[in-house]
């Protein structure tokens, strides 16, 4: 798995459920790379030189992509890097929401979904057009979904132990919208325009959770 995260212990999610299949021997091997770390430590080409060893030692049949953006690979860089792997089938999955206009992919990115044999986004459309624009060929949706690492303990206990019901819904997101017209995120300013009618209802109850909400209902940031 080639990870986006800048710190070692990142992606646990992905990370803890395929060392459990591996344990379990639904997996032959498993090896979590994090270009990013070394790229910040040791610089650009150390960063390259980590994961064509890596692809040429493991010869994985499969390789995870998760979201890489900042690294300027381009598609020369990565045929070379797949045929050096063996030509494994390559996932790619992407956890952000992108738009042409508001906020494009770069041609890293691109390059990337061009050479994946499926492409996971976690938005429909527009979104999906949009990476098939840029070059996705396969594209399927799979929603966002909590880290069942982090929120482990969470997940044993009954919810209703620790949760506040007294509300009429609750919304989960933050306020990027500048003046609630202006955002380069797709769907900012509409769930800006939405808080605020919310917030305008009388007798309705909301709490509204992430940065930059103020006002009736606004509880502040969650972990994620």
């Amino acid at each position: 798995m080639i990870s986006n995260q800048t710190s070692p212990e990142g992606h646990a999610g992905f990370r803890e459920t395929y060392e459990r299949m591996k344990q379990k021997g639904e997996l032959a091997s498993f090896r979590f790379v994090t270009p990013m770390v070394t790229a910040a430590a040791q610089g650009h080409d150390a960063s390259l030189a980590e994961l064509m060893r890596a692809g040429q030692e493991d010869r994985p049949d499969v390789i995870l992509v998760a979201s890489l953006n900042a690294l300027g690979h381009d598609r020369d860089w990565i045929k070379h890097f797949l045929r050096c792997c063996g030509s494994p089938v390559v996932l790619y999955w992407d956890g952000d929401a992108w738009s042409r206009w508001a906020k494009p992919i770069n041609d890293s990115r691109a390059a990337w979904l061009a050479s994946a044999d499926i492409v996971f986004a976690t938005a429909r459309a527009p979104q999906i057009a949009y990476l098939r624009r840029r070059g996705a060929q396969q594209v399927r949706f799979m929603p966002n979904t909590y880290c069942h690492v982090m929120f482990a303990d969470a997940e044993r206990t009954d919810p209703l132990d620790h949760v506040d019901c007294s509300y009429d819904a609750v919304m989960i997101g933050s306020g990027i919208a500048r003046w609630g017209r202006i955002s380069r995120v797709p769907g900012a300013v509409q769930r800006a325009h939405l808080v605020r009618r919310l917030q305008q209802q009388r007798d309705f109850r909301i709490a509204i959770y992430g940065a930059g909400w103020s006002g009736c209902g606004a509880r502040g940031m969650l972990p994620y």
